[in-house]
């Protein structure tokens, strides 16, 4: 091959590569997320990803028992801490939840103002033994792309440490029915809100959940997308609140509470397209409460207006704004 040949040849493979180069720029390929107008809403981590959380609370309650009035102020957040141990094929994956931390305040006329702060020693004993006793204490729990759980690990283990805590026996009794396999595993249902197809702004879908905590509640769920920016998406959020009408009374030092609880919890929320986790909910609250405690032959009922605001972000994952 003469010079010349040379030169024209290396001039036609610089030629073609600039031309791929543009095509490629010119070009987009389609996220793995996207369907022609519409969303694929799902989990996208990975094995070692690893991401913190956390759950604030600000309530003001109003409660009216035996004629007597009490209104009550009362913050708290929870830190939590996630990784993910293992993800298959499917993309079925392990997540490690970890308590951190858990901190607030409580105002009434009874007792005044106090503060509670887990990584302050003195101001722990506010919460309690058994409280304190759920921090660092890691739950592993298996579930799909969708957010459902198929297996909750490490319950058995916060049950014992909870228990060789200072408990009376009716605390014991409470704690068994609350931290149960089942019970836990509905309130692990945190991830569980995904549609089962596409999305597109404008449509919306329902979600059911229960969970139990001192009583069951039931939480019927709307979501509505209402815009998308670049990878993140945001949501209307609508949920009724209520206590099931087969709800049992719950064991409480020789007597019984039973509770019928309802109300709604409206706001927004918004998801990292990426990795398909919802980083950031804010909702406010309106819910109505009677009680009613039979104990030692005596009937006492108890009336509570609750309102307030809650949030939950996710950090250290997608594109914070």
């Amino acid at each position: 091959m003469t010079y010349f040949n040379r030169i024209r040849t290396l001039g036609v493979f610089v030629l073609a590569a600039a031309l791929l180069t543009l095509a490629g720029c010119s070009s987009t390929s389609t996220p793995v997320w996207k369907e022609g107008d519409a969303y694929l809403l799902s989990i996208r981590l990975d094995e070692g990803d690893a991401f913190n959380g956390s759950m604030s609370m600000d309530q003001s309650i109003d409660m009216n028992m035996m004629g007597q009035s009490m209104q009550m102020q009362q913050t708290m957040t929870y830190d939590y801490g996630y990784s993910i141990l293992s993800r298959d094929e499917e993309g079925t994956m392990t997540l490690e939840q970890t308590l951190q931390r858990v901190r607030g305040k409580t105002e009434n006329p009874m007792s005044g103002t106090q503060s509670f702060d887990t990584n302050n020693e003195e101001e722990a004993s506010q919460l309690g033994d058994q409280m304190t006793a759920m921090v660092n204490m890691p739950i592993r729990v298996t579930m799909t792309p969708k957010g459902q759980i198929q297996s909750v690990e490490g319950v058995d283990a916060l049950m014992q440490r909870m228990q060789d805590e200072a408990m009376s026996e009716a605390q014991r009794k409470i704690l068994e029915e609350t931290l149960s396999q089942e019970n836990f595993t509905q309130n692990m249902q945190t991830f569980n809100f995904y549609p089962d197809g596409p999305v597109a702004i404008g449509d919306s879908w329902d979600v059911k959940s229960e969970m139990k905590m001192a009583f069951p509640m039931t939480m019927d769920a709307t979501y509505t997308l209402t815009r998308v920016e670049t990878d993140t998406a945001y949501f209307d959020v609508a949920m009724d609140v209520y206590t099931p009408d087969d709800a049992e009374p719950m064991e409480m030092g020789g007597g019984k509470m039973s509770m019928n609880m309802t109300g709604t919890m409206s706001g927004t929320a918004r998801v990292d397209l990426v990795s398909g986790m919802m980083t950031n909910v804010n909702l406010d609250q309106q819910m109505e409460a009677d009680a009613t405690i039979d104990a030692r032959g005596q009937t006492m009922d108890m009336q509570m207006s609750i309102t307030g605001t809650s949030t939950q972000t996710l950090s250290g994952i997608g594109d914070e704004q």
